[in-house]
């Protein structure tokens, strides 16, 4: 009797190793598209137990806004119209790593995880015929300026959110999407730059003035909305 238990002990352990490499290479992995508030892009996931699937993704998304800052003033009777110029680049860029946790048999989940924030947006003004103010101090009418502001966000965002997904309780094929959560990105950072002829007219403390009132600004921006639709499929 020893004898066959000690034969047969390591065909189980093998039977066992076999079957557990069975159950690994029957993990489900999907992949999909999807658009939101952070743009648009592609996810891929894998199931790692019936009610566990890890996913990876990245979105994008940017755009473009030009445009003018008109004020008509008069002089001697005459209607003078002055104008800014001003262009502001919004450039969406994010990577995602999250666990999705299914607690029923259904395509709805808990999802947490962390993002890697790259977003940044760039405006620049061109103060023109028209005067602008920076911190305690206001230009002359008419002076070669520049102004380039450029906010930046922490990289690493957590994220907490809901969602759905159809395909991690069906056997392969399309799912629809849709992920609803806050990314909190904690508070941006402003960096401006001043550049053109009368740049060095601007004392620097009027600059950091500037700079610190739009941080306090933008101090109340440190949850981001996340919304996406998408699409599906398992393999």
């Amino acid at each position: 009797m020893n004898a066959l238990i000690k034969r047969a002990l390591p065909l189980a352990i093998a039977s066992g190793f076999a079957l557990s490499a069975g159950s690994a290479m029957a993990i489900d992995i999907g992949l999909g598209a999807k658009a939101g508030t952070q743009g648009y892009g592609l996810d891929l996931s894998a199931g790692v137990t019936p009610k566990l699937n890890v996913r990876g993704g990245f979105t994008q998304f940017s755009f473009n806004y030009d445009g003018e800052l008109e004020k008509d003033t008069s002089a001697g009777g005459a209607s003078i119209n002055n104008t800014a110029t001003y262009s502001t680049t919004f450039d969406f860029n994010t990577v995602a790593l999250l666990v999705d946790y299914h607690p029923f048999a259904s395509g709805f989940r808990l999802t947490t995880g962390a993002m890697l924030n790259n977003s940044e947006l760039h405006g620049v003004a061109v103060a023109g015929d028209q005067t602008i103010e920076i911190g305690n101090y206001t230009s002359t009418q008419g002076a070669d300026l520049r102004a380039d502001v450029t906010i930046t966000f922490p990289k690493t965002a957590p994220y907490l959110g809901i969602g759905y997904d159809s395909s991690r309780y069906s056997k392969s094929g399309f799912s629809f999407t849709y992920d609803l959560g806050v990314m909190f990105q904690g508070e941006p950072t402003a960096k401006v730059e001043l550049s053109g002829a009368d740049a060095s007219q601007v004392p620097q403390e009027d600059l950091d003035r500037e700079v610190a009132s739009v941080n306090e600004t933008l101090s109340d921006f440190t949850i981001y909305p996340v919304m996406n639709l998408g699409l599906s499929y398992t393999f």
